[in-house]
């Protein structure tokens, strides 16, 4: 008895399998299965009403009423709750609760095609021999009807004909009746080929689906492999903080977005560019490993700054830039480079050691400073470049009277490089004497510099860009030489310094 009860738990389980949601596939499956049964359960439910309703009328003279219309009567309350029950219940899914809609609807339908085809053989022994071939063609073609209404779901399709339209087909051929023999063999031919071609047709389907999953998993993983090269190609390796492009985009974005009147982003916002004071000795001293610590450390604590207000990008060795919309402001970029500045100075810890860095912070103003990327770019690298020089000074905001002083020792630089190469540094001796004797007792030389466009250029502005552009050697180089050359005419008596 235990075998036979498991025996039947298996048939069941196997009679009323529609499907699994193990892999991908397999649920598009299943999701397409039901929405094209979806689409056609209400033409199933108008092909059992109408062709039930057909056959009551035409047996209501020959049949009992109670076989010929309750019966009807009860399939029509049946598919009016079905209908009504589908409406309400078959919205968004998931594959699982799918699954099991497939499978109740293939029970129901199996129950709906045997009672069906019971009720047709029993008003099949009412009437004359036109009656009974009426009925086989109503019970047949609703089965075949129903067949191609549950086509996406084969097993259900299969059930019908055999619980529905092949008893009909078999009962005319135990008639003794040639004419009725021949047309139950008839049915048999063409419940066998609508089956073969309901099984065709759900292998197309299943191919058609299979294919349009591979496309889609191909455009799915273009798309993921695009999202991924577009993610690297604006993200600094390094930090994982945007990188140049990124910010450049973002900017123009922002910038094209606040000139068309956005309410969503700022009218003004700042422009921020960052510089670490103190870094080559690091990576001199302990390896470009504990200099890429020190940037990572600095590019976590800038972004976690920043990352509410805008966005900060590494650009490169040592510098970053940032878009910040709260700093709209002189006043506001002075208080949020502090804070910047507050945070690359804490110490950074790498093993043991404990370092120390500082930063430079120059800002320019969108659009008191400039009105497109570049410029705002090039305004706030002015403005560091400020902070730079006057290591006094480690936060700076864009005003015109810098870009013209940085203009002017863009120009000092190149000219005395060439001043040097063609040895146009000028001389001067101051002499010195003895207060005691009133006697000269030696000369002190100043270099002198005076360039056709720019004018006479003060020894502290040409002698300060000399250091800071490693000229200094070759210019005390050639003072010193042009000092003795001049000194060698001179009584011994006299000295130089």
């Amino acid at each position: 008895m235990r075998q036979f009860l498991k025996f039947i738990q298996e048939f069941w389980v196997a009679a009323t399998y529609v499907g699994s949601t193990n892999t991908v596939l397999s649920r598009a499956m299943l999701v397409n299965q039901f929405q094209m049964l979806k689409r056609k359960i209400p033409i199933l439910h108008l092909i059992i009403l109408v062709n039930s309703l057909g056959l009551a009328i035409a047996h209501s003279f020959h049949a009992p009423l109670t076989l010929s219309a309750s019966l009807p009567g009860a399939i029509l309350a049946i598919c009016v709750i079905r209908f009504i029950r589908r409406l309400d219940s078959w919205g968004a899914m998931e594959p699982e609760d799918i699954r099991e809609a497939l499978r109740q609807t293939l029970v129901n339908s199996t129950l709906l095609a045997i009672g069906f085809g019971t009720w047709g053989l029993m008003l099949f022994g009412y009437g004359t021999r036109e009656h009974q071939a009426f009925t086989a063609i109503f019970i047949f073609m609703s089965a075949i009807g129903c067949a191609y209404c549950l086509g996406s779901l084969p097993k259900a399709a299969r059930y019908m004909i055999f619980f529905s339209g092949l008893p009909m087909a078999i009962r005319l051929m135990v008639t003794g009746d040639m004419l009725l023999m021949g047309m139950g063999l008839n049915l048999v031919f063409v419940s066998i080929l609508v089956i073969r071609m309901l099984g065709v047709y759900f292998t197309s389907m299943e191919e058609l689906i299979e294919s349009r999953e591979a496309i889609v998993d191909q455009i799915t993983r273009s798309e993921v492999a695009e999202a991924r090269a577009l993610k690297t190609a604006m993200t600094d390796a390094l930090t994982g903080l945007a990188n140049r492009r990124a910010l450049t985009l973002s900017l123009d974005r922002l910038i094209n977005d606040a000139s068309q009147g956005d309410d969503t982003v700022p009218v003004r916002f700042g422009v921020a560019m960052m510089d670490l004071n103190g870094f080559k000795p690091i990576n001199d001293t302990y390896g470009h490993a504990a200099g890429d610590e020190v940037l990572i450390t600095v590019a976590s604590r800038l972004d976690k700054l920043i990352r509410d207000d805008g966005l900060v990008a590494r650009l490169g060795g040592d510098e970053f830039a940032a878009l910040i919309t709260t700093a709209q402001t002189d006043a506001d970029c002075m208080a949020y480079g502090r804070r910047i500045s507050d945070a690359i100075n804490q110490p950074i810890t790498i093993g043991d050691t404990t370092l120390r860095i500082s930063g430079s912070c120059g800002f320019a103003i969108y659009p008191v400073s400039g009105a497109n990327g570049d410029l705002l770019i090039n305004r706030a690298d002015t403005a560091l470049y400020h902070c730079k020089r006057n290591r006094s000074v480690d936060v700076a905001v864009f005003q015109l009277d810098l870009e013209e002083h940085l203009r002017r020792r863009l120009k000092v630089d190149q000219a005395l490089r060439s001043a040097i190469e063609n040895n146009e540094i000028g001389m001067a001796f101051q002499p010195i004497f003895d207060l005691t004797t009133g006697r000269l007792i030696s000369f002190e030389t100043l270099a002198r510099w005076y360039h056709p466009s720019i004018g006479h250029v003060p020894p502290d502005e040409f002698i300060e860009a000399a250091e800071q552009s490693g000229l200094i050697a070759d210019l005390t180089s050639q003072i010193l030489e042009k000092s003795l050359t001049a000194a060698a005419s001179w009584n011994s008596a006299i000295s130089i310094s």
